[in-house]
């Protein structure tokens, strides 16, 4: 197991990287374009071009799980900064922490 210093540094450089990252990241342009395709898939004539139908699919299956992963990396986040506080507070366990830490990096 680390110390505690050692898992805030791992936290700490792993946090710079994902906010360096989720800067250039816009869930709600993502959602939008979730919704415009999904839309396309309801028009009647749809499927009649098999190819193009499936490129539309998997574009917005592609779309869903980036934004799901980002949400639960958003969610992580969370977790470990309310372990930290516990932490503080003296009602953390450190093992906890520190595997939330490695599941942010291994992300």
């Amino acid at each position: 197991m680390l110390a505690i210093e050692q898992i805030r540094e791992e936290y700490d450089t792993v946090l710079a990287k994902y906010e360096e990252v989720s800067a250039y990241i816009d869930l709600e342009e993502k959602k939008r374009e979730i919704n415009k395709l999904r839309e396309k898939t309801l028009d009647p004539n749809f499927w009649n071009d098999n190819i193009s139908a499936q490129k539309v699919t998997k574009a917005i299956s592609d779309l869903e799980f980036e934004v799901k992963r980002w949400k639960d990396l958003n969610i992580l986040k969370q977790d470990i900064e309310l372990q930290w506080m516990l932490h503080e507070e003296g009602s953390s366990d450190l093992k906890e922490l520190d595997d939330l830490v490695r599941s942010m990096i291994l992300r």
